[in-house]
């Protein structure tokens, strides 16, 4: 399964990426990844078919979940 480079929000110590749940909310989740190219990158662990995954916009939600201590 790959992403797009974008969807990846690395803090240093793990990747996460952003789902938007059936609510409208946005979920952190943590992901493994292999290769990345300038374009994508291979998930590893995670993910499974369907999730539905944000590409834009991670760092606002980001800064977000820092703030409110969400992981």
């Amino acid at each position: 399964m790959v992403v797009p480079s974008s969807a990846i929000v690395d803090t240093g110590t793990k990747q996460i990426v952003f789902l938007e749940s059936e609510d409208g909310k946005y979920i952190p989740k943590k992901v493994k990844i292999g290769k990345c190219n300038i374009d994508y990158c291979q998930v590893l662990d995670g993910l499974k078919e369907g999730d539905k995954v944000v590409v834009k916009g991670n760092f606002m939600l980001d800064s977000e979940a820092q703030i409110k201590n969400i992981y």
